[in-house]
């Protein structure tokens, strides 16, 4: 059987997977070593396609001074990532800490919240974000006198955890001292002994070199993921999304990358979107990587696996490696929308479409070696339908 042939099975396979849910593995994590054994077993699980529609529709994980909707879980993303909706109260904060093992994924919706990445520490607003990798000085602290809201993102889950049993901690004591919490966080590898300057504090947005590398192949694909997994990464919190490198994709959509591979050693992409009324991005999967989708503001009609739903402002939806996935903006404004996708070199594959699509002339067939290189950089076609946007882009060069 071809690796073709192998892909488009596992992707009926994880599509019959839709919407249903794991239990929660029982398993009290007291360590270090138990959150990597509990990874361990997350990982023999497979991951669920699914749709969260709204905030609301998310697990409550709330404790004192956080608001906290759980929409992605360990249980159903195979550990891999976690995904969680946070409202920040005035007075509300998360004292100066870091992470053991995994790295954080911030964008702020709305309000005002007082963030701080290594020894960087500003007012975030309205879609700033944060890129904080383990051993990385970060604090939340909300001063002003409205809430704020955040959507945030775990690699690999395990907080998911730790907020569950905060959460249970506070609905069986009612404890709000803040030391009961930190003692539950701290098991999963949150440190509060903030002894000094950690390995990458000093290195708040600085600049990475790009990586270039030629992809021939898919093997090629897999060995620059590897070769970004061996770099340093490089904390980051930004105020605006213009500063960030450019996605060139087909009329209709206009995106940045807010973190990119270079930065976060491959762990994953965060593009930032928008799309207009009526655009179009067909049904298609990757065999060998996560892609999440919020939404920020207005419409789409959004496919996970085997479900397409209509989701809006806050609604979430999670297509794992090998899921089907696809949207149309619909309603009568812009939808803007964050994607994940992890590991990284999504961006690169949208680099290499639209050069291919400069190169063609216009109303000209998509050549079987274009296909091959889409292929090559991780990403598998259901059909012609999901060509439509390049076709109509190559019309336009």
């Amino acid at each position: 059987m071809s690796r073709l042939e192998q892909a488009q099975q596992e992707n009926l396979r994880i599509d019959g997977l839709t919407h249903q849910f794991y239990e929660p593995i029982p398993f009290r994590v007291e360590s270090g070593a138990d959150l990597v054994r509990l990874r361990s077993e997350w990982l023999k699980r497979d991951s669920i396609p699914c749709h969260v529609p709204a905030r609301e529709a998310g697990l409550d994980h709330s404790w004192p001074g956080m608001d906290v909707r759980t929409l992605l879980t360990g249980d159903n993303s195979s550990g891999r990532i976690s995904a969680h909706d946070i409202i920040v109260p005035p007075g509300g904060a998360v004292a100066p800490h870091w992470l053991e093992t995994g790295d954080a994924f911030i964008f702020v919706m709305n309000g005002k919240i007082e963030i701080t990445v290594g020894r960087t520490r500003e007012t975030a607003r309205r879609e700033s974000f944060a890129y904080v990798p383990a051993r990385t000085t970060t604090a939340w602290r909300n001063n002003s006198n409205a809430p704020a809201r955040l959507y945030v993102l775990y690699s690999p889950a395990g907080v998911d955890r730790a907020f569950a049993e905060a959460h249970e901690l506070w609905v069986r004591s009612c404890d709000a001292a803040a030391e009961a919490y930190q003692t539950v966080l701290a098991r999963y590898g949150f440190r509060f002994d903030l002894a000094g300057l950690l390995e990458n504090d000093t290195r708040t947005n600085s600049k990475p070199q790009r990586m270039d590398y030629a992809i021939n192949s898919f093997e090629d694909f897999q060995a620059m993921r590897e070769a970004w997994s061996r770099r340093t990464p490089t904390p980051k919190l930004m105020h605006d999304a213009t500063t960030c490198n450019k996605v060139q994709l087909p009329d209709g959509i206009d995106s940045s990358v807010l973190v990119s591979g270079d930065e976060c050693s491959g762990r994953g992409v965060l593009f930032f979107g928008c799309g207009q009324p009526g655009y179009v991005a067909g049904p298609h999967y990757q065999p060998s990587e996560e892609e999440l989708f919020f939404i920020v503001e207005g419409e789409m009609e959004l496919t996970c696996g085997a479900n397409r739903i209509l989701v809006k402002e806050g609604g979430f939806g999670f297509a794992p490696r090998g899921a089907t996935h696809a949207f149309t903006v619909t309603g009568r404004r812009p939808a803007r929308f964050l994607t994940f996708n992890s590991p990284a070199g999504h961006e690169r594959s949208f680099e290499m479409i639209m050069e291919e699509v400069r190169k063609m002339e216009p109303g000209a067939p998509l050549s079987p070696r274009f296909i091959e290189r889409i292929s090559h950089h991780g990403s598998q076609l259901h059909n012609s339908d999901m060509l439509e946007p390049l076709r109509e882009a190559a019309s336009g060069v």
